[in-house]
């Protein structure tokens, strides 16, 4: 909590906001009209002044915030782009945000194009990043090109440090058509590898709406 208002009064200080100002804007943080202040991706980063991380941390919580407040009401977040801009410049090695911005923005706003925008900028920056990789394989599988997705998941499973269920999955795609049990399964595997809350937490939910989507439906394969 400390560190997050510290970082926060930095960075409206960059922004050249005055400490007036700042206490005006507070109670209301997370609100759409406040983002539309957050400075941009390219401004941040040229006024890090050393403190990247910092930074990139609190655009990260205020991401994590913007995308709860909205999942528990409205469903819609048009500034989540904005938002994962900020972190992924300030901070372009951050995977998580990679990952969780480009899923948010395809699966809660079907924009299927700037989540490929944002996935392709973290493998340019992360060449080696198998989780980059092969979540970006998994969204174009499902929501794509399947037969793109499937090969961009073996690549994923070739990369340093990729555990062994991400070569299974791989294979897997490869020789399926059908897309919800195949979506099922990583889901699941996501949930239980990530180490990261946030999308740990998006999986899970994730599994409960597809769960919810096949009841009542014949076939309940792949749900067990």
């Amino acid at each position: 909590m400390v560190r997050a208002l510290i970082g926060g009064c930095l960075v409206m200080t960059l922004a050249g906001l005055s400490a007036g100002r700042l206490a005006a804007l507070r109670p209301t943080l997370e609100d759409a009209t406040e983002l539309r202040l957050y400075p941009s991706g390219r401004l941040v980063e040229c006024l890090t002044l050393g403190q990247r991380t910092l930074l990139a941390d609190i655009a990260w919580l205020q991401a994590i915030q913007y995308y709860g407040k909205h999942r528990m009401a409205d469903r819609r977040y048009p500034l989540a782009d904005h938002l994962f801009d900020v972190i992924t410049r300030v901070d372009p090695q951050f995977r998580s945000a990679y990952v969780f911005g480009a899923l948010v923005l395809e699966e809660e706003t079907r924009a299927l194009e700037r989540s490929r925008t944002l996935f392709a900028r973290g493998m340019r920056a992360n060449p080696d990043d198998w989780m980059i990789a092969f979540q970006r394989g998994f969204l174009e599988y499902l929501r794509g090109d399947a037969a793109t997705g499937s090969l961009q998941m073996v690549w994923a499973a070739r990369l340093p440090g990729a555990p062994p269920y991400v070569a299974r999955l791989a294979a897997h795609a490869c020789g399926k058509t059908g897309r919800r049990e195949m979506a099922i399964r990583i889901w699941q595997e996501i949930a239980l590898h990530s180490e990261d809350p946030a999308i740990q937490a998006l999986a899970l939910q994730r599994l409960r709406d597809l769960r919810r989507e096949d009841v009542g439906s014949p076939s309940q394969e792949g749900l067990r």
